[in-house]
């Protein structure tokens, strides 16, 4: 009966590491974050995208403030491209956005 009484803790414990060594414990987490993407606005009919003069800056929402109507009003480019057209620096939609972020709309 002594036996039993030591026994029993000594194979809880046993059993205990066993079951714990197939247990991960994860060291650290990657925070996932939004991409950020050029935004270029279209023009007020929604059918053709403008150029800028200033330089774009990356950005994860929107920054032109569409309004909620149902026409284009910007779309998000993950590159650009930078020209000079009659003695002015202009900017210039590049590669488009994954099509989820393409077509900025406020509903």
């Amino acid at each position: 009966m002594k036996k039993i009484k030591i026994a029993l803790p000594i194979l809880a414990i046993i059993v205990g590491g066993a079951a714990s060594a197939f247990t991960s414990i994860p060291t650290h987490r990657k925070e996932k974050t939004d991409p950020a993407y050029y935004w270029f606005k279209y023009n007020q009919q929604g059918t053709q995208l403008q150029n800028q003069t200033t330089q774009p800056v990356q950005t994860v929402e929107d920054p032109n403030n569409c309004p909620g109507e149902d026409v284009n009003c910007a779309q998000a480019f993950t590159s650009y491209t930078q020209d000079v057209e009659n003695g002015v620096t202009v900017y210039k939609p590049g590669t488009p956005a994954s099509p989820t972020q393409i077509d900025k709309r406020d509903e």
